[in-house]
């Protein structure tokens, strides 16, 4: 008898070992479906979207006229672009008479390497984001390139004048989170070597988006100079010329334009339609010019 209670004992201890392994094993199971934490992520911006941070995406939609036009930009997505009322912001009518000569400011070393092709049509330009790793020295200062886009006709306009189109070589102070950008004029000509390249594939449509393994290099919208450096430019305080219009930019206007054919022109505002902000007021800014 005593030989039977020690068995029903042992099997009873057993049973209790086999149901907390189970329950081991179930909670390890469930430990394991745990996604580890985000790593180099606002973990609120990412969780909480436009509705928990009190707006809407229709709040943060923007147009170049109408209700959701430049003059009713600061006013939209609940405020956060209020910067677009600022006293330092882009484009400004350069006017030639008033800028100030500084014999100071530094070339403009563009040291653009080889990148990939990636295309976006964001709905307001045809926006080519650049390979990683292509540096420049802006009046003594590091940059890194980012993208460059397009705007018809141009945002900048010298001495009231608009040119039919103006590039954006959009680039970040390695340093900071500081933009430089780099802006050049087309005027109607020859046909843009870079430009031919690109005819047949730019997105036409928002949201549509063009990726090859093809190379190009942006120094090529330059071949009109033998060297990776330019002497002749305006230069001013500003900020992006699209919301939120953060005033964190110092631009670089070439005074030398590029070329391109009526119908490549024609090609680009057709895929992003009239898309330049006017010019704002300058609020005792001087735009300095590059010694020639």
């Amino acid at each position: 008898m005593k030989v039977k209670i020690t068995n029903v004992k042992l099997l009873i201890v057993m049973i209790m070992i086999m149901v907390s392994c189970k329950n081991e094993t179930e909670v390890l199971n469930i430990d394991a479906t745990v996604d580890p934490p985000l790593k180099g992520v606002d973990v609120q911006e990412s969780t909480l979207g436009y509705e928990a941070m009190g707006r809407s995406e229709s709040d943060c939609h923007f147009e170049y006229e109408g209700e959701l036009g430049p003059d009713h930009w600061a006013n939209l997505c609940s405020g956060v672009w209020s910067d677009c009322a600022g006293n330092t912001q882009s484009p400004v009518n350069i006017v030639t008479s008033n800028t100030r000569e500084n014999d100071d400011l530094d070339e403009l070393y563009l040291g653009y390497k080889n990148s990939y092709v990636s295309i976006l049509n964001n709905g307001h330009t045809v926006q080519f984001t650049y390979s990683p790793g292509s540096y420049s020295y802006l009046n003594g200062k590091k940059y890194e390139l980012k993208q460059f886009h397009f705007h018809t006709e141009s945002e900048h306009t010298v001495n009231g004048k608009h040119y039919p189109m103006e590039v954006h070589f959009v680039h970040k102070d390695v340093n900071s989170s500081n933009l430089a950008v780099v802006g050049v004029f087309f005027v109607e000509g020859r046909e843009n070597k870079v430009l031919a390249q690109f005819m047949n594939t730019i997105p036409t449509h928002a949201g549509d988006t063009y990726d090859s393994n093809y190379i190009y290099n942006a120094k090529e919208f330059f071949r009109y100079s033998d060297e990776d450096t330019f002497e002749e430019y305006y230069t001013y305080g500003g900020s992006l010329t699209t919301p939120p219009c953060s005033e964190i930019v110092t631009w670089y206007v070439l005074k030398e334009p590029l070329q391109a054919s009526a119908s490549q022109i024609e090609n680009i505002r057709n895929a992003e339609h009239e898309n330049n902000r006017p010019t704002q007021p300058l609020n005792g800014r001087v735009v300095e010019v590059s010694e020639d």
